[in-house]
């Protein structure tokens, strides 16, 4: 959590997504199972930080304190939250967060102030090397999940990720980004079912919900072989990449080149609902990458990117053009219209914030 505007107090939609996020992660977790939250922060933010989370279980525990005494619900779990300044974990390969911030802004990018341009965005890859003393680490982006199931769940996800060679578990990307992005890719080596960027085990990661085996992290050559300049600039060339949304490129173009050091997550766990890419050139293979599961089935969504109509995207004109088949049955409207309550102008006020940052420029 980090106040990247360095004004008094975080941004209020900000403050207030990442609370009711917290809050429902606290109490759908089992009551039985310590939570230890790790949060990532610095030295501008670390007061604001410390004062959101007292706050938060100040009142959640007040909350429980008078719901207990009425027999209506269950403890929630012990908590400890430890702060962790990220730009000590940027220091320890500040080489590859430099090469890779420079490899994905351009001049006129830098003037936007995109939030990508922070280190914070660059050093998830190495947290193997900043949290020695753990064994496995869990990834929430949590200023837009909403938890439908305990978190301790993903820990069964360990276990069976264990079964196998990997050093991540990581969720599906649920757009046609990475085919968008792989285009060039597949036009000289070809399109075939497994080529990257399409739908299935290959369509590209995303980075809302990670487990980090740290251990198998510190122990595995192949990985560490990565986490260099030189071979961050040769698999982005290799497969034509310009890199936009910080690590989760990253973990994405290696996962395309090295796909036994990833386990995926299964979908219920990062259900996605940014309908950026319905739009007509996308609309016949979009639920081919978007669609998950029924509503029973879901344990956390991700509520990313634009919504709730394709319109909202600026896919403008008549909507049928845009709307995929799934869409019109209605088969996303358990997600889109959910319980948590979420601010969709809060996406095109930031949009436009941005554009108005370039014309003053």
């Amino acid at each position: 959590m980090v106040n990247r505007h360095q004004t008094s107090g975080f941004d209020e939609e900000f403050s207030r997504r990442s609370k009711e996020s917290l809050t429902k992660l606290l109490l759908q977790a089992d009551s039985r199972r310590p939570i230890h939250f790790i949060v990532l922060t610095d030295d501008w933010s670390r007061q604001d930080v410390g004062e959101f989370m007292v706050t938060l279980l100040a009142r959640l525990i007040s909350t429980e304190l008078i719901q207990v005494q009425n027999r209506k619900r269950k403890h929630i779990p012990p908590v400890y939250v430890s702060l962790v300044d990220y730009h000590e974990v940027a220091n320890l390969n500040m080489d590859f967060v430099k090469t890779f911030q420079s490899y994905k802004l351009g001049d006129k990018e830098a003037l936007q102030e995109d939030k990508y341009s922070r280190d914070f965005f660059y050093i998830a890859p190495f947290y193997h090397l900043a949290f020695t003393s753990l064994t496995t680490l869990i990834f929430l982006d949590c200023f837009d999940l909403d938890f439908k199931a305990d978190i301790g769940l993903l820990t069964d996800e360990v276990k069976k990720m264990e079964k196998t060679s990997a050093v991540i578990g990581i969720g599906l990307d649920l757009s046609p980004h990475y085919r968008i992005k792989m285009e060039a890719y597949n036009k000289i080596y070809g399109m075939g079912p497994d080529s990257p960027g399409r739908p299935g085990r290959f369509q590209g990661f995303n980075s809302g919900v990670v487990i980090f085996h740290l251990e198998r992290m510190r122990r595995s050559e192949t990985y560490n072989s990565y986490l260099n300049s030189k071979e961050l600039v040769a698999l982005f060339t290799e497969q034509f990449v310009r890199p936009s949304v910080g690590d989760q490129d990253w973990f994405t173009s290696l996962g395309f080149k090295e796909p036994e050091l990833f386990y995926v997550l299964p979908c219920q766990f990062n259900v996605q609902t940014s309908l950026q890419w319905m739009k007509e050139s996308y609309k016949d293979v979009f639920d081919d990458y978007h669609y998950c599961d029924n509503m029973q089935n879901v344990k956390i969504i991700h509520l990313n990117g634009c919504g709730p109509t394709p319109k909202d995207c600026g896919n403008l004109g008549d909507p049928s053009l845009h709307a995929s088949k799934r869409f019109r049955n209605g088969d996303y409207d358990h997600i889109m219209y959910g319980t948590f309550q979420m601010d969709w102008t809060f996406f095109i006020r930031k949009k436009w914030q941005k554009v108005r940052q370039i014309e003053s420029s």
